[in-house]
């Protein structure tokens, strides 16, 4: 039997468990961002008058992965 995916946008508290998906993210793209834009991107994404979200996936309430989006 395999484990369900839940998709929930991702909270505030959560920085620990997203930051090293988004290395990951990084460093699949072989790109580098300074740690301001990246601390600009987690904080608008918390921003309700900004457009832009983020979604994590969780198995068994861990973060396992994630998608940022525009809407």
């Amino acid at each position: 039997m395999t484990d369900k995916v839940v998709i929930r946008p991702i909270s505030e508290n959560e920085r620990e468990a997203w930051n090293p998906l988004w290395a990951g993210y990084l460093a699949f793209y072989k790109t580098t961002l300074p740690q301001e834009i990246s601390d600009l991107a987690w904080d608008r994404f918390h921003d309700p008058e900004e457009p832009i979200f983020a979604l994590g996936g969780y198995i068994n309430g861990e973060l396992m992965g994630i998608a940022h989006y525009l809407f």
